[in-house]
């Protein structure tokens, strides 16, 4: 039982990733389809939104291992065993708003610069 969150918790982030590649090929494909010439596309590359994304998931991991820590110490309080889950819900959510927030700021950053 205790295999099962690790295998469930690697198998979504791989369909995660797996998304994202599948859906920025898609877009480059429309642009291409759409006349954009291969050196505006490299140039558009350079200029990545995705080179947040490292940042993004730090924050969010960050923001998982909170829930986990309060969830813890929730159930140590109360030996109730939904606090697990609903305090890494709650702290997931914060952190992904956190994450888009800060997230944006830099890339609001990146874009002045050029």
């Amino acid at each position: 039982m205790e295999v099962i969150a690790p295998v469930i918790s690697m198998l979504v982030m791989g369909m995660v990733a797996l998304t994202y590649i599948f859906f920025r090929f898609k877009e480059r494909q429309m642009l291409i389809n759409r006349g954009v010439e291969v050196k505006e596309l490299k140039m558009l590359s350079n200029f990545n939104p995705g080179s947040t994304l490292l940042f993004r998931l730090g924050i969010i991991v960050i923001g998982v291992g909170v829930g986990i820590f309060f969830g813890e110490i929730a159930y140590n309080n109360t030996q109730n065993d939904t606090m697990h889950a609903v305090a890494i819900l709650i702290s997931l959510g914060i952190s992904m708003i956190l994450a888009q927030f800060f997230g944006d700021k830099i890339l609001n950053k990146k874009k002045e610069i050029l």
